[in-house]
């Protein structure tokens, strides 16, 4: 008896052996069981078979779309743009199967489901898919679009507020393709159009958001000023609270159009280049000096670059404006070395360095062709020069040889010899006035020549 045991489990454990054997043999070229691929079940199946059953599912594979509990649509998943991503091949999912310890994968996976791809992952053609979606039974008339949350700045109580994103109704063919992956993702095959809904781009909660909160309350705490000469022109908040908003993505943003207005109107108001200016005149007493070409301003372009990268540090900032032109930071506005034209008393006198150099008579322009008072200054220079115009007197254009030229203006007045005048100063300028220009004796003509420069301010009062 005992023997023939013994001869009955030889013979259990010698098929034992060899069901192992071919169980390894086996699944070398077949599938574990409870193995699925792209939810297809593939149990058993060789590559080749494998791989045909997950192409007709695929080829087969449809996403039905509801609204309300009713059917709308159902798209063909591949004829409208979809495809599966690349996996790992077939064989390499094969190989990957641990068929020596087959027994244990055959139970375990009896217990559990266990897909070769787990990812699921699918990919689309956008362009496609565009065509395709605009022939789906979609209705998005009068669809609400959904809007992102914003900070804004409170017109009424200058405080920062949060304005909640809204939810929509609107769907694209980029919402519905996004919400149509993330369905095939997880396996299922029915999409409310509700979750295909497009989303807010930024929320209330994002940090995006709370970051530009606090940002702006510190913009609009913060005291951003101009250095003007001696003096510190703090800009009002509610100005600073009118340069600054939010984008789409929630963040903070200066329009730079609105500083260069500012800029520009400030220059407009208070510039040197635009005020008139008070004047101690060598014969004259103290004159006032009306605005001309001569003077400072603010250059807008830099300083509004300097003015917006201060107010978006958020921080108290005293910006040194980009300045051109002269006078800024200068004594009595014109400095030391100018030419003062006294149009009263018919008289130029050149100063360098607070010495005055020359002092002559002239001839100014008449009733008719005035010289026009102003702050201005030297900008072009000629030695000889050939002065070019109308007379409106005579009617006729002239063309006038001179040695020497100095433009201070942009209208055509400038200083000049004139060997033409028979006399110069006093009232010579009623009988024979010039154009406008400042007509100068020749011999001293020379002399004012070597000692002006282009950018010497011109006064003529």
């Amino acid at each position: 008896m005992k023997k023939v045991s013994m001869w009955i489990l030889g013979i259990v454990l010698a098929v034992l052996v060899v069901g192992y054997g071919v169980g390894i043999y086996y699944y070398q070229s077949h599938f574990l069981p409870a193995t699925t691929i792209s939810n297809v079940n593939v149990s058993g199946m060789t590559q080749s078979d494998a791989e045909a059953a997950v192409a007709k599912a695929n080829n087969e594979r449809t996403m039905t779309i509801t609204d309300q509990n009713k059917e709308i649509s159902t798209i063909k998943l591949q004829e409208a743009g979809f495809k599966p991503a690349e996996n790992d091949s077939f064989d390499t999912l094969l190989k990957q199967q641990t068929t020596f310890t087959w027994p244990v994968e055959f139970v375990s996976n009896a217990l559990k489901s266990v897909d070769a791809n787990e990812s699921n992952e699918w990919t689309v053609d956008r362009e496609a898919f565009k065509s395709y979606f605009d022939q789906l039974d979609i209705d998005q008339e009068g669809a609400t679009p959904s809007t992102s949350a914003q900070v804004v700045i409170n017109d009424e109580t200058k405080t920062v507020e949060v304005v909640p994103e809204t939810q929509g109704n609107q769907v694209t063919s980029d919402s519905l393709a996004d919400a149509v992956l993330a369905k095939v993702k997880a396996g299922t095959s029915e999409l409310d159009l509700a979750d295909a809904y497009v989303k807010p781009e930024v929320t209330s909660d994002d940090e995006a958001i709370q970051t530009a909160k606090a940002k702006l309350e510190n913009i609009l705490s913060a005291t951003i000023g101009l250095q003007i000469e001696d003096e510190v022109v703090n800009i009002p908040s509610e100005t600073l609270a009118a340069w600054v908003s939010t984008n789409d993505q929630g963040e903070v943003q200066v329009d730079e159009e609105v500083i260069d207005q500012y800029l520009y109107e400030w220059n407009v108001e208070n510039a040197g280049l635009n005020q008139d200016h008070q004047f101690q005149s060598t014969e004259s007493g103290e004159v006032t000096v009306t605005s001309g070409i001569y003077g400072w301003y603010i250059e807008r372009e830099m300083t509004t670059q300097l003015v917006s990268e201060a107010v978006l540090s958020g921080e108290d900032t005293v910006v040194e404006p980009n300045i051109w032109g002269g006078g800024y930071n200068q004594d009595d506005f014109f400095g030391t070395s100018y030419i003062e034209v006294d149009l009263s008393k018919q008289k130029m006198f050149v100063y360098i360095d607070g010495e005055q150099k020359i002092a002559t008579d002239i001839v100014s322009g008449n009733t008719g062709t005035d010289t026009v008072p102003g702050a201005y200054e030297i900008w072009n220079m000629e030695n000889p020069s050939v002065l070019k115009g109308y007379n409106p007197r005579t009617e006729k254009d002239y063309a006038v040889p001179v040695d020497y030229w100095m433009a201070f203006d942009f209208t055509g007045q400038g200083i000049h010899d004139a060997d033409w005048q028979s006399s110069f100063g006093g009232d010579a300028y009623q009988q024979n006035g010039s154009l406008g220009c400042i007509n100068t004796p020749p011999q001293t003509m020379a002399k004012v020549y070597e000692l002006a420069y282009v950018g010497l301010p011109v006064i003529v009062f």
